[in-house]
Order: structure tokens, then C-alpha cells, then sequence
């Protein structure tokens, strides 16, 4: 038994699959809406049941014959790879969700991210995982967080005035030491996007750290040049020392950032010199610009642990050898 699923498993038996074909489905549909044949044999075969690809193809063949599924290439992945979208609208209403975006057509950005969501839940299923909007926000609200500090999306056109929390739909567990919030990199070039993301859950982050939880962060990327990347940015959120985050910069401090910068652009060197000289004059701005509360405070993102992870079953193509696996970020104190 699957503890997040809350037995929501068991509505899709009308449809004629077994239990563990039903629950797999359930998953699926509840972290990404698809899935490759490679994430079935994995499931199962973690769970002592063959694993052969025969078996993958058999309940593949049976979602499209009865109109249940489509197979969705998606540029990215190696073109035998072809995963399979459950679309029917009729499996997501009998598991409470039947407005949930999963089962549409998206962006192959979109499809890798809710494909490498469900990657990393299959390898953590026993997690307390959150898999809809409103477990989310109920969790978080039991918490007395307010929902001002959820990320959210505003909806114009026929959805005009609507407000969705966690638009991004990426994965969100919750106990009682800790919340763990999932990134999936689409398959970008730069950082960019998971800074933007973290910038958006700064704040909820912020308040779960005061009410008492922990905040860990788990990226998740499909080669190894990715999965580093996203270490030095969980990094530098992990780092800043005790009591650093909520200390901003004095008068006099923005005063010497200035005239550190000015006297670099005038090759001051007799300025610099008070500081030791050019490298340590820069080492001191750095400093200076890492203190998280030089930032508003919207913009100010703190963790507690961070793991950049690795997924296997869907490997960028130039490395299909990749194995999964988390790059632990050194916790607070460690770093060197």
C-alpha cells in the first residue's frame, strides 16, 4: 500500500485492472500523467514481479485500444522512446482530479518535467508526498502558514480571475520534521529557471523554517553537467552561516560595496589596498552580496539540505550510462 495515494487506487478497479496495475495507474495520473515503459518495468521490478518489457508493452497495447492513452513522442528523448500519456477523462474523475492538466498535451519541456517527477517518486513512493493543489495548500494551511506566501499563478481569458497554487505542479512532501520540495530541470542550459523557481517559494520556505519544519530541496536533472549546475545553487542556498540570514547591510557597508565597485572600474589600487589588496577587497564584496538579508525578503531563498539527483530512466541522450543517485550538498557548517 501506497500511503499518499489514500486508497484513491481502488476507484480505478471499474476499469478492469488488477490491484497493482490499478495503483500504478493511479500514480501516474496523480505525478505526471505519463510515463515511459521503462518507469513500468522499474516499478514493478522493485516490487518482485517480472520486470520484462513484455509486460510494459501488454498494458501499453491495452490503454490504446481502449482509447485510454496516446503515445506522445517528445523531442529530447531518443526516438525509441515513446511515452505513454493517459488522457481519458474518465480515470482522472474517478480519482477526484478531473480538472488536472496531466492528461492534456503540453510542451516537451512540460512532458520531461512531469516525466522526471514521477522518476524520482518512484524511487521515494513511501514519502509523504502531497500529489494535488489541495492537499497542498490544506497541509500547509494546517500549518498556519497563509497562503500569501504560495506560489501562484493568475489566469486571465476564460479562466480570468482564477488563482492556482503550485502552477508548476512539481513534487511537495510533507512530515513532521521536514518539507521537501522537488525541482525537475526541463532540460535548460542555464540556471535560470531553477533560481526563478526558488525565488518563487522563498517565502513559503521561510515560514515553514519558523514554523518549525525543515526545508529540503531535491533537483533533479538528466545528466551529470545539469545535476552539477543545480549543486552550486543548492549550495549557496545551504550556506550562509548562523544567524546571517536576517542580518541586512549597514550604512556603512553599502558604502564600501560602492566605493569597492568604483574603485575597481578606476583601478584604485590604494583603496583596494586597505583591504589587503585586489583579491581580498573582492572576497569582501562577495561577502557582502551573499548576505541574504542584503535581499528582499520575497527574494531571500534559505534551505536547510539540498540534493542534486540524478535520474537513470530517463538519461539525456549523450549519456544513456547515467546511473541514479543524489550529490548530497554539504549541510550549513561543512561547506569549505
Amino acid at each position: 500500500m501506497i500511503e499518499h495515494l489514500k486508497g484513491r487506487e481502488k476507484a480505478l478497479s471499474k476499469f478492469g485492472w488488477s490491484a497493482p496495475h490499478a495503483t500504478w495507474a493511479a500514480l501516474v495520473c496523480l505525478h505526471s500523467g505519463l510515463f515511459t515503459r521503462a518507469q513500468f518495468c522499474a516499478y514493478f521490478g522493485s516490487r518482485g514481479a517480472p520486470a520484462w518489457r513484455s509486460q510494459a508493452k501488454r498494458f501499453v497495447r491495452s490503454l490504446l485500444d481502449h482509447k485510454l492513452a496516446v503515445l506522445e513522442p517528445i523531442d529530447g528523448l531518443p526516438t525509441t522512446t515513446r511515452p505513454c500519456r493517459i488522457t481519458h477523462k474518465s480515470i482522472y474523475r474517478a480519482l477526484g482530479i478531473p480538472d488536472v492538466r496531466h492528461r492534456r498535451a503540453a510542451s516537451g519541456g512540460v512532458l520531461l518535467r512531469r516525466l522526471l517527477s514521477l522518476d524520482y517518486v518512484l524511487d521515494h513512493p513511501n514519502q509523504a508526498w502531497l500529489p494535488t493543489e489541495p492537499e497542498k495548500v490544506e497541509a500547509f494551511e494546517r500549518l498556519e502558514i497563509p497562503n500569501q506566501t504560495f506560489p501562484r499563478r493568475h489566469y486571465h481569458g476564460r479562466g480570468k480571475g482564477q488563482v492556482r497554487y503550485f502552477p508548476v505542479k512539481l513534487p511537495i512532501a510533507l512530515d513532521d520534521r521536514a518539507a521537501t520540495f522537488v525541482y525537475c530541470d526541463p532540460g535548460r542550459d542555464s540556471d535560470s529557471e531553477l533560481l526563478y523557481w526558488g525565488r518563487s517559494h522563498a517565502r513559503l520556505w521561510t515560514a515553514l523554517r519558523q514554523a518549525g519544519r525543515e526545508v529540503h530541496i531535491v533537483a533533479v536533472a538528466r545528466d551529470h553537467d545539469r545535476q552539477q549546475r543545480a549543486k552550486k545553487v543548492l549550495i549557496r542556498w545551504a550556506e550562509p552561516g548562523e544567524g546571517a540570514e536576517f542580518q541586512p547591510l549597514t550604512p556603512d557597508e553599502k558604502d564600501q560595496l560602492s566605493r569597492i565597485e568604483q574603485a575597481v572600474r578606476d583601478d584604485d589600487q590604494e583603496y583596494l589596498a586597505q583591504f589587503g589588496g585586489w583579491k581580498q577587497a573582492m572576497n569582501y564584496r562577495v561577502m557582502l552580496l551573499k548576505r541574504p538579508a542584503g535581499l528582499p525578503a520575497k527574494n531571500r531563498v534559505r534551505i536547510d539540505q539540498g540534493t542534486a539527483w540524478l535520474s537513470s530512466r530517463l538519461p539525456a541522450e549523450e549519456e544513456p550510462e547515467n546511473r541514479s543517485g543524489p550529490a548530497r550538498v554539504p549541510p550549513p557548517g561543512s561547506l569549505r
